[in-house]
């Protein structure tokens, strides 16, 4: 009864949607409220400057949340361009994940969807975003307790054989046992909080470190952080190392699929993506298959120690603070 009652209100929402302007201007009115907010957060903030300079062509380096003159500006005609644009069939995936009929779903879905027949123009292709050639900086001065430090390389895309030894490559220096954790913070006292990522994307993402230091220790932070990168491209990892980052990768990602909810996220992004929505399957085995050799071959083409992107955000930030 629910099932069918939820489909029904989604696909409603879907096809039929009205864009009232009472409920634009709420939305508008908490959108501003949270962009400007965005600063109160010092380590996402730092994370956006360093998008914004990583990526000049690409639309990558744009808030998601849009800008404050951009949200003042849009009306309900193009709200539902962009409705008319994006929401059509052949861009859309749909799953259903529970203790359902999967005939019965299947005839439902036809039933709701069979008139939805929307087309929309090819999306253009983003422009191509450059490799660095020199070493980039960004930052803003906020007179907090802490400096937030974020260092990033342009990664790779969903999917690519490449992605699953970054993966792991950043796990060997994120978490308890990792690298970052044991010599900047464990031995060396410099980080309140330091990790390394990878973030693929449709196109090329991003891969690096972050560190939160007390203000005075942030040159040695900066410093601790592209030793440690440095290592990534001399140093093959230790089998112990290896063995952890794969089980914890594997461990977290299958913790993270036991809600339902999880589960058809994580179906509908992987189809979405073109991966297939059973990837959730091989996915393991990728991360399994990863071997010490892949992690230095895959360091040695990202991380290049003399063309990166670094956002400082703190006290002693960047001189000249990025709008």
């Amino acid at each position: 009864m629910f099932l069918d009652k939820g489909m029904g209100l989604l696909a409603d929402v879907l096809m039929n949607p009205t864009f009232p302007d009472t409920e634009i201007a709420k939305l508008r009115a908490d959108t501003l409220a949270a962009i400007q907010r965005q600063e109160d957060n010092l380590s996402s903030y730092t994370f956006k400057l360093l998008y914004k300079e990583l990526f000049h062509a690409h639309p990558y380096g744009m808030p998601v949340i849009g800008t404050k003159e951009t949200v003042s500006a849009l009306t309900r005609d193009d709200l539902i361009r962009h409705h008319q644009t994006f929401f059509v069939p052949e861009r859309m995936v749909l799953t259903v994940v529970g203790d359902v009929d999967t005939d019965k779903v299947y005839e439902k879905v036809k039933a709701l969807f069979g008139e939805f027949k929307t087309a929309a123009a090819p999306l253009p292709a983003p422009p191509v975003e450059a490799h660095k050639t020199s070493i980039e900086k960004t930052g803003a001065i906020k007179e907090r307790e802490q400096t937030h430090v974020g260092i990033a390389f342009l990664g790779t895309t969903i999917g690519d054989d490449d992605s699953f030894a970054l993966r792991v490559m950043t796990e060997v220096l994120s978490g308890q046992g990792g690298r970052l954790f044991l010599e900047l913070r464990d031995k060396k006292s410099l980080a309140y909080s330091v990790s390394a990522f990878s973030r693929e994307g449709v196109d090329p993402g991003i891969v690096g470190a972050y560190i939160a230091s007390a203000p005075g220790k942030k040159d040695e932070a900066v410093a601790g952080i592209l030793k440690e990168l440095e290592r990534m491209l001399n140093e093959p990892v230790s089998a112990e190392e290896l063995n952890r980052a794969k089980r914890s990768i594997i461990g977290n990602y299958e913790i993270g699929l036991q809600e339902v909810s999880s589960q058809a996220t994580d179906m509908a992004n992987n189809e979405l993506y073109g991966l297939g929505y059973d990837f959730s399957l091989v996915y393991p085995e990728k991360i399994d298959a990863v071997t010490a050799q892949d992690i230095m071959r895959v360091a040695k083409k990202y991380l290049d120690l003399k063309a990166y992107v670094i956002s400082v955000v703190g006290p002693n930030g960047e001189e000249t603070p990025v709008k």
